[in-house]
């Protein structure tokens, strides 16, 4: 019966979970990263659109506000050129010290008259006329605010003689007070007289404040959306009108331009690409500017709003994903368990079916009835066990009778070893008393073929005993005799044991034992019988004039090394598995001139084993002669008799 059980050595992970973290890794993740993937393509879309809203807003803003200022460039030129300007303006200036005068009065009535409805029909603050030295001759709003006038009509009459472009100029906004409403926007150019001849400079003044209804539209702008006009001065940007969240922002607020991510250099034209920037309120918006392309300002339009409110729309589409993938998850693990389990269920029943086989019980079936091939495999074990059971009481029948069979030729081997010992001793014996001539004078011949008859019986008495001693060592019946022997002693009695055979063939016997190497425990006879086999066989198989050796040597003070060595015909590949083997010797030319029994080896290697040492050879090849070396513990564990 078979008596080995199955066992797991370490603790592992079982099917079900390793199919579970199969379908995770490479069905669920995989989903859940592609339905990320497409969440973040959906905020970039809504980002994009948001960005493309902005930069709409952006490009009507600025639109509008170029508009104004076209509007305002284009009443200039039509106030330069009026008719009325051109003839009374060079009165006004040749009477500005005697307003008193009546020219000087009529002269002023007349562009009353027209500038002033001009004024009002276009909701602007004021029109001046001045001199080409800046002084103030036609003010068409007398209640406007004059503190400012005397020390900046000079300088705007030089700018507008010196700086007009396209006959146009507009400075810097400026400021009345400290309050923004009071903020002035400029518009200026150059008059001619009649005659074409330079007189001065008209100038069209209107407020901030006619722009701010453009710029602070807060229609479809979301609750954070803000827009603003920067004036650019240098490497900062002043802001030009309240904002959503500051009311007071107008001349007050200030942007660090070169902090603005993508702006390149002094220059904040970016294009219709939006900048991640982080506002007064220290909350992270998207910027989109815009340049209002009017000559002699350097102004831009700003449109904002918070990165929160661009992606807010899309937090009940990023809740909803979450929960998508939380319920795909649950639902697919455990749909993945169910697949897992029905798999894994029959193969862990399989599992316990070849434990409880493996631990001996041949009678036990698997017997699932799942129809695929965990179940035909399942079916095939039970069909496999049963055969196995069929084979092992084969087996058991077949060694019984084996058993029967070896010990009937054990009895027989030991009948006929005495029934052979017997007569063959009495021919040893009859032969011996004939080769001394104890019973008489033989001939030559006689004497011959008597000797053979010893040598023959001798021979076969040798293979009765080498037989009997491999069958007692293998039935275990063979008791090693345990004594402690002197290691010099033995080997010297055993090259003695071979010297007349070398001698005879001029062989050289060399014999080389560390000092000092003591004693070992071990069966004398036996392991002296082993010596003497192994160089009997070495000096058999090496050719006349050869060298024989053996050296003897402590290996750790734990067991001795012996090694006898040849330089004789040596042991080719092909013969190496025979040198062991029972009833087996290498077939060489040198090999037939000796007989031998076939089992010295064989029968050393089983000794040596019982001893609790090993045995083996080296060899390099044909004629390069070879080793053989065995150790043997110093010490022998259990007793032996």
């Amino acid at each position: 019966m078979l008596n080995t059980q199955i066992k797991s050595p370490v603790k592992r992970l079982s099917i079900i979970n390793k199919l579970l973290i199969v379908f995770v890794a490479f069905i669920l993740i995989p989903m859940a990263y592609f339905n990320y993937v497409e969440l973040i393509y959906m905020h970039h879309l809504l980002f994009k659109s948001q960005l493309s809203k902005l930069n709409a807003i952006a490009e009507l803003k600025a639109g509008q506000i170029e508009m104004y200022f076209k509007h305002m460039d284009l009443n200039v030129v039509a106030a330069k050129d009026f008719l009325n300007v051109k003839k009374n303006m060079p009165i006004l200036i040749a009477y500005n010290n005697d307003k008193n005068n009546p020219k000087y009065i009529a002269a002023k009535h007349a562009l009353d008259n027209q500038l002033i409805t001009f004024q009002k029909t276009n909701l602007y603050d004021d029109f001046m006329l001045l001199t080409t030295e800046g002084e103030l001759v036609y003010i068409s709003n007398p209640n406007h605010n004059f503190e400012y006038k005397p020390s900046w009509a000079k300088r705007m009459a030089e700018d507008i003689l010196t700086k007009s472009k396209n006959g146009i100029y507009h400075p810097e906004v400026f400021q009345y007070s400290e309050e923004a409403k009071d903020s002035g926007i400029i518009a200026g150019a150059i008059v001619h007289d009649e005659q074409g001849k330079e007189i001065g400079v008209i100038v069209i003044e209107t407020n901030m404040f006619h722009i701010y209804p453009v710029i602070l539209d807060e229609v479809n702008f979301g609750k954070t959306g803000e827009t603003f006009i920067v004036e650019k001065q240098g490497n900062t940007g002043l802001v030009l009108n309240p904002l959503r969240f500051d009311k007071n922002a107008a001349f007050n607020m200030r942007i660090d331009l070169e902090k603005l991510e993508n702006a390149p250099g002094k220059d904040v034209k970016i294009g219709r690409q939006g900048v991640a920037y982080t506002d007064y309120r220290n909350i992270q918006t998207v910027l989109v500017w815009r340049h209002i392309n009017v000559p002699s300002i350097n102004w831009d339009v700003v449109v904002k709003l918070d990165v929160k409110e661009i992606f807010e729309s899309d937090l009940g589409f990023e809740d909803l994903f979450w929960v998508l993938v939380g319920v795909t998850l649950l639902v697919g693990v455990l749909v993945a368990f169910a697949i897992a389990k029905s798999i894994a269920g029959p193969i862990d029943k399989l599992r316990k079916g070849a434990e409880i086989v493996g631990g001996g019980n041949l009678d036990y079936k698997v017997g699932t009835k799942v129809q695929d091939e965990v179940g035909d495999l399942s079916r095939t074990f039970d069909a496999m066990v049963s055969n196995l059971k069929k084979k092992n009481e084969d087996l058991t029948i077949a060694k019984q009778k084996a058993e029967e069979l070896s010990q009937a030729k054990s009895d027989f081997l030991a009948m006929m070893s005495h029934e052979l010992r017997t007569p063959l001793n009495a021919i040893i014996g009859f032969s011996e008393i004939l080769v001394d001539e104890g019973v008489g004078k033989l001939n030559e011949k006689q004497k011959e073929y008597v000797t053979d008859v010893l040598n023959s019986g001798h021979h076969l008495l040798s293979l009765i005993n080498n037989v009997l001693d491999v069958k007692r060592i293998e039935s275990g019946r063979m008791v090693l005799r345990l004594k402690e022997s002197d290691v010099k002693s033995m080997v010297d009695s055993s090259m003695l044991m071979v010297k007349e055979k070398a001698d005879k063939h001029n062989i050289e016997l060399i014999e080389n034992i560390e000092e000092n190497i003591g004693s070992f425990m071990i069966d004398e006879v036996r392991i002296k019988q082993i010596m003497y086999n192994l160089l009997s066989n070495a000096v058999k198989f090496t050719p006349d004039g050869g060298k024989v050796g053996i050296d003897v040597e402590k290996i750790g003070n734990v067991e001795i090394l012996v090694t006898v060595w040849d330089t004789g015909i040596g042991i080719e590949e092909k013969d190496r598995e025979k040198i062991f083997a029972a009833f087996k010797q290498i077939d060489s030319e040198l090999n037939r001139k000796y007989e031998g029994t076939g089992l010295g080896l064989t029968l050393s290697k089983k000794i040596i084993e019982l001893h609790g040492g090993k045995i083996w050879f080296e060899s390099e090849g044909k004629n390069k002669g070879s080793k053989f070396s065995f150790t043997i513990p110093i010490k022998q564990k259990g007793n032996h008799v």
